[in-house]
């Protein structure tokens, strides 16, 4: 069996037709006659450089909030502000209601 070397591009080319698929990675191989191990090291390393990208390149930063009720009247229950960090994530802010 011979050995097919791959460019970069045609790794990123593949991985990026793998996510449009939606199908599994072994499948993915087999239909492209790809080594599913070295697949999954392709990605296993696009992964991890995009993680040291962001790690290198992002500041923490930080945003001020100012929320106030709205004027005279009673506060709704819904969330005043909701902030959804995908994953099931979301956090959900509430403004107390003012007394009476």
């Amino acid at each position: 069996m011979s050995r097919t070397r791959y460019t970069d591009e045609d790794k990123a080319r593949l991985l990026g037709e793998f996510v449009a698929c939606g199908g599994s990675a072994a499948a993915f191989c087999r239909e492209r006659g790809i080594s599913y191990q070295t697949f999954m090291a392709w990605s296993r390393k696009l992964h991890n450089a995009r993680l040291a990208r962001r790690k290198a390149g992002s500041a923490v930063e930080f945003v001020e909030l100012a929320l106030e009720p709205p004027g005279g009247s009673r506060m709704e229950s819904a969330p005043q502000v909701e902030l959804d960090f995908g994953g099931g994530f979301v956090l959900r802010i509430h403004l107390p209601i003012p007394p009476r």
